[in-house]
């Protein structure tokens, strides 16, 4: 079954910003907290070839291939389905009314088990990217608003320590010998 989803959402960033952040895809992992590695495999012209890997959604490295087509717009699809899961969508910028830029990102995930979980994971995982993309860009904490669940920090344990991101940005913390894990 193939699910879709949809995101407008405003972003607090001029489009120029916006497509050096888009468009720098080794550099992910520094601001999309599910990402614990990002690296270009290949480059040419207008696409890339981008390795992912997202221990809370996969236990495979994702690879895909993102193109950028006009300035302002991104496609992206997986390429090798290792995980029998299949994403692929578009990114795209609209900045028609001044000092306003809105992303539009369309989401097509093909999974032929647990529909449910799979829209879930979807959805969840599209929203978190926003707003770690926004506080990317932004550099400082939104405004809190009734109903809106940012994510400002994010700490993970990893085997040498703490993993931290704090608006948008990722910061490692070593532990003492004795602490770590075994």
């Amino acid at each position: 079954m193939k699910y879709t989803i949809e995101r407008i959402v405003p972003v607090r960033a001029d489009t120029k910003t916006l497509i050096k952040l888009l468009t720098d895809f080794g550099r992910y992992q520094d601001w999309l907290p599910l990402l614990s590695l990002s690296r270009v495999l290949a480059h040419e012209s207008d696409i890339d070839v981008v390795e992912f890997e997202a221990p809370a959604y996969s236990a495979h490295r994702l690879s895909f291939e993102c193109i950028r087509t006009v300035p302002g717009e991104l496609i992206f699809r997986q390429l090798a389905q290792a995980s029998g899961l299949g994403l692929s969508g578009s990114l795209r910028l609209h900045d028609r009314i001044p000092g306003s830029v809105h992303i539009q990102v369309v989401a097509r995930l093909l999974c032929p088990w647990y529909r449910f979980e799979a829209r879930r994971l979807l959805s969840e995982g599209l929203d978190s990217c926003l707003r770690a993309l926004d506080l990317a860009v932004c550099g400082s904490a939104p405004i809190h608003q009734p109903g809106n669940k940012r994510l400002i920090l994010e700490v993970r344990r990893i085997d040498d320590g703490l993993e931290v991101h704090f608006m948008g940005r990722k910061f490692g913390m070593e532990a003492d010998a004795g602490e770590r894990n075994p």
